[in-house]
Formats: C-alpha cells, sequence, structure tokens
C-alpha cells in the first residue's frame, strides 16, 4: 500500500456495469473514500444519503456492483478492481 493514497468505493447498477471501466471511474465523483488501515479485511456502510456511480440515491430493490479503484499517489497508476458478484 506504500503508492496508494487511498480506496474509492463505486457502487454501480447491475445493467451498467459492463461499462464501467478505470477511466469512468477516475473521471466519476460519486464514490465513498475508504483511508488506508494496513488491514486486508474492510466493512464498510454506507450512509443513507449515499450515491452510485450515476449520482442516484442507492435504493432497495436496484441491483447494484461494486468496484474498488486504488487511488495511487502518482496521477496514473490507479488500478480498477473487477465487479463484485
Amino acid at each position: 500500500e506504500s503508492n496508494i493514497s487511498h480506496y474509492r468505493v463505486f457502487v454501480v447498477k447491475s445493467s451498467d456495469y459492463n461499462y464501467f471501466d478505470l477511466s469512468r471511474a477516475e473521471n466519476n465523483s460519486y464514490y465513498t473514500q475508504v483511508n488506508k488501515t494496513g488491514y486486508n479485511n474492510y466493512r464498510l456502510n454506507l450512509s443513507s444519503d449515499s450515491r452510485d456511480a450515476d449520482g442516484a440515491l442507492i435504493r432497495n430493490g436496484v441491483s447494484y456492483r461494486v468496484y474498488v479503484m486504488s487511488y495511487a499517489y502518482s496521477g496514473s497508476n490507479h488500478a480498477l478492481s473487477s465487479a463484485s458478484s
């Protein structure tokens, strides 16, 4: 984690997840930031005003996928995870 500033968690509608990529993540302002902890496991609870990658409120009954972007100190070395199942 030495080159990572923080992590960004993106919630993406399942219907749109095939279109979400690193470029879209880098240019998206709807994410939850997670600071480095040094631990392998981390539990994140989203608040009631959390929004998906389109800016819409996250709602019950809508299917989502989650991506995690490792946000590097160096501007071009970010990495995006695969979509959650």
